[in-house]
Order: structure tokens, then C-alpha cells, then sequence
């Protein structure tokens, strides 16, 4: 900048000296010559950084993590500037950064001479699915500060975002952060209303008279009583509603997120004891169906089938699903359903649907509540647009449970639950049906 200030000065004397007409163009010379030379160095300086990005396989949506990059100088002398790693705009930088557009992180350096250099930030992303950070910007000025090198480094890393509570699992990552088949378990032995025998017994108290083996009580002079077990390798069937009531918000996360999280710790719950597990997706069309799996692969690829699904807010169609389910799934299964309804009239299609489809298996539906009409209606107000608000949100209340009134008349399971309360009450009653032997 100073050679630049002094050569302006020199020309604007040329004009008054026309002898200096020679100076000036000499000079014009000599700064175009560093520029060149500081260009060439800065580039060279540039292509001698080498950039890595470091960022765990999998994380929970709304969890903190870190992500690091890595810069390794292999110039002789020592370089300074800044980088910047591109990333979606949901990639958001906690610590660590300059204040800039989310999506992007952007922070200074200097490297010595042949050394590496660490940078670490703590990031969050809200939302589930893929993220892809990279590629990584250099901006690196030459020796003399008359010139400025970007060069784009190939570094990236793909960040595998996943419901926050199936992400803290303990056995689903491994050390390094990689995904891996959740452990091996033994199915446990529930004792409850099964069919299948499984021995012969002393009598307890507690025990049921018509569970009395009258000839093994003759032959031992005690009284003694079969043992049932529950029966393995029932089918369990997690339908997923991606529709446009899904995409609500409950504060934290929408409902979908809500019900992807509690419909993939069901599955590992149903793998873990024995059962099948499978999926399907839908909103106006079918947008995922994945057959009963077993075992630990089996979760894989379900968790692999689930973990991204978005709403893209069309309207639901439970009649597109519930066709290919027919057609597909013969045996009887317990299907539950995650969704909601609004009103009476607006769900006349799914009931008809969830009543056929009752005849043959067993049916759960889970609601999900929307905290936001909740709140309109429990909050006091004296103003008339808030009892206008009020009247509405009542109304929409009263109709929304005479729906779900009338799928209990049909059959229907019904569970309406708050979203922050889906997770626990699904597993209770996936356990409570299974133990009573209704499967």
C-alpha cells in the first residue's frame, strides 16, 4: 500500500516536472514487478498448505460436537491467513469462529515454518440427515502484502445427522465414532399370556388355577403349574406419517423428528427381544416400505431407511400406504401408526382405513399433540382477539378428540400423548401389549 501511495505522489509530480515523466514509468515498473514476483511467491506459499477436515460419523440433531481442521505448512518459512469451510446452512459454529453467515466457518491463522496446526469449534445442526462440510478456502497474502492468493482445497467430511436419542445410545458408536451395528443381544425370556410352553413348575402364589397340570400334581404329590413364555419372532410394523401435520413445531424439533426418533427405539427395543421390525414412510404417496429385518443388521438398515426423512408439507394420504400394506404384509403384525388428526370429518378416510386394517392386525395409533394450540388454549387472556384465539384453539381440541374417540369405537388403539412424552409411553405400550399376549 505504501509503494502504491508513493508511485500515485511520483505520477502526480510527472505532470508537474516533465522530466519525472521517466521516474514515473520506472517506477511503475518496479511495483507491477513486485506485485508479479509476491503474486508468484504467495501461490507458491498457498499450494504448500494442506488442509484436512476431522468431524465425527454421527451425531445427535441439536447435539454439540467438534469439528476440526487440520493445516500442515510444508513451506520453509511461515505463513499466515484465513480459511474458510463451507458447509450447509444448517451447519452452525458455536465457539471458535468469526461472527459469519451460518453455513459457514471462517477463522485467521499462522503456521511456522514446516509445522501443523489444529483448529477445533463446536458446532450444532437441527436438523436430521446428511451434512457434507468442506470444500476448505485458503487466503493467503504474498511475503511483500501486495498480493492475495485463494485456493480451494478438496477437503471435506460427511456428518450423519440422527435423532438425538437413538444417537446417545450406548453400543450405536464405536471409539472412532463410527457407525456400527448395535450389539448382539440375547431376546429375553418375557413371561406373560403366550403360547408357547416352556416348563413345569412348582405352584407360587400369584399363579392361575387354569394353569394347574393336574397329571405332573398326581405323579410329584405337589401342586404344579405350566410356564408360558411369549412367543419370538412376531412382527412389529412402525408406520411414519411425513405429512404436513408432522411439520409442526413442538420446541424442540417438529413432530416427525418426535416420531422418528421414538419409532427407531422401538425397533431397536422389538429387535433387541426377539421381534421383526419394519417400516414405512408415506405423506400423498408412499415414500418408504421396508419389510420385517432381524438382528442387528437388520436395525441397520432401518435406521438407514428412517434417520432422513423430512416433511415436504403435502397432504396425507394414509390410503396410498395402507393399500401396499395389505398387499404386502399377510401375517398378523402390530402396526403403529405416528401421526395426528385434526377434526372428525378431515379423518373420515384414515379411520375407514385403520378399521380394515384392524380386522387382520393389531392396531395402535399415536397421536401427537401440538404444544402450540395447547398453549393458545390454557393461556389466560382478557383481550378479544386472545379469546378469539382461545375459541378457535378449543374447538379444534374438541374435535381432534371426537376423532380419536371414534377410532377407539373401531378398535383402534389410540394413544395420544404429548411429542416429548411419545418415546417412553410407545415402548410401555409395545411392552404391555406384548406381555398380555395380544400379539
Amino acid at each position: 500500500m505504501a509503494a502504491l501511495l508513493g508511485l500515485a505522489v511520483i505520477a502526480a509530480a510527472g505532470f508537474a516536472a516533465p522530466w519525472l515523466d521517466t521516474v514515473v514509468w520506472w517506477g511503475v515498473a518496479l511495483v507491477a514487478g513486485l506485485i508479479a514476483a509476491d503474486a508468484v511467491l504467495g501461490r507458491r506459499r498457498a499450494e504448500n498448505v494442506l488442509a484436512m477436515l476431522e468431524a465425527p460419523a454421527v451425531v445427535g440433531r441439536g447435539r454439540i460436537f467438534s469439528v476440526s481442521l487440520i493445516l500442515h505448512n510444508e513451506d520453509e518459512s511461515a505463513v499466515s491467513g484465513a480459511v474458510r469451510v463451507e458447509a450447509p446452512e444448517v451447519f452452525r459454529v458455536l465457539h471458535g469462529s468469526r461472527p459469519g453467515r451460518p453455513g459457514l466457518w471462517t477463522v485467521r491463522f499462522r503456521l511456522p515454518a514446516v509445522e501443523q496446526q489444529r483448529l477445533t469449534a463446536q458446532a450444532v445442526v437441527d436438523v436430521r440427515g446428511k451434512v457434507t462440510l468442506g470444500p476448505v478456502w485458503l487466503r493467503i497474502p504474498g511475503p511483500l502484502g501486495f498480493a492475495e492468493r485463494r485456493v480451494q482445497v478438496a477437503a471435506t467430511a460427511e456428518v450423519r445427522v440422527f435423532p438425538e436419542t437413538l444417537a446417545e445410545r450406548e453400543g450405536f458408536q464405536d471409539m472412532r465414532g463410527l457407525l456400527t451395528a448395535p450389539e448382539a443381544k440375547t431376546p429375553t425370556r418375557w413371561r406373560g399370556e403366550g403360547l408357547d410352553f416352556e416348563s413345569i413348575t412348582p405352584y407360587e402364589r400369584g399363579d392361575e388355577e387354569r394353569h394347574i397340570d393336574w397329571r405332573a400334581t398326581a405323579r410329584t404329590g405337589r401342586i404344579m403349574v405350566r410356564r408360558y413364555q411369549l412367543e419370538l419372532n412376531r412382527e412389529v410394523f412402525v408406520v411414519l406419517d411425513a405429512g404436513r401435520l408432522m411439520g409442526s413445531d413442538t420446541g424442540e424439533g417438529t413432530k416427525l423428528d418426535r416420531a422418528v426418533d421414538a419409532g427407531l427405539v422401538l425397533c431397536r427395543s422389538a429387535i433387541d427381544h426377539g421381534d421383526k421390525c419394519g417400516v414405512a414412510i408415506y405423506d400423498s404417496q408412499v415414500r418408504g416400505f421396508l419389510p420385517p429385518q432381524v438382528g442387528p443388521a437388520g436395525f441397520r438398515a432401518i435406521v438407514e431407511n428412517v434417520y432422513d426423512t423430512e416433511c415436504l408439507f403435502r397432504e396425507s394420504d394414509f390410503a396410498s400406504i395402507f393399500a401396499q400394506f395389505q398387499a404386502r404384509q399377510r401375517k398378523r403384525a402390530l402396526v403403529i401408526v405416528l401421526s395426528d388428526i385434526v377434526d372428525e370429518a378431515g379423518s373420515r378416510s384414515l379411520r375407514e382405513a385403520l378399521h380394515r386394517l384392524a380386522k387382520r392386525h393389531l392396531v395402535v395409533f399415536a397421536a401427537l399433540r401440538t404444544p402450540l394450540i395447547e398453549t393458545a388454549f390454557r393461556r389466560s387472556t382478557d383481550s378479544y382477539r386472545g379469546l378469539a384465539r382461545q375459541a378457535v384453539a378449543g374447538r379444534l381440541l374438541q374435535e381432534r378428540e371426537r376423532g380419536l374417540h371414534m377410532l377407539r369405537r373401531l378398535g383402534v388403539h389410540v394413544l395420544d400423548v404429548e411429542p416429548s412424552q411419545l418415546t417412553v409411553s410407545l415402548v410401555n405400550r409395545y411392552v404391555q401389549l406384548r406381555e398380555s399376549g395380544r400379539l
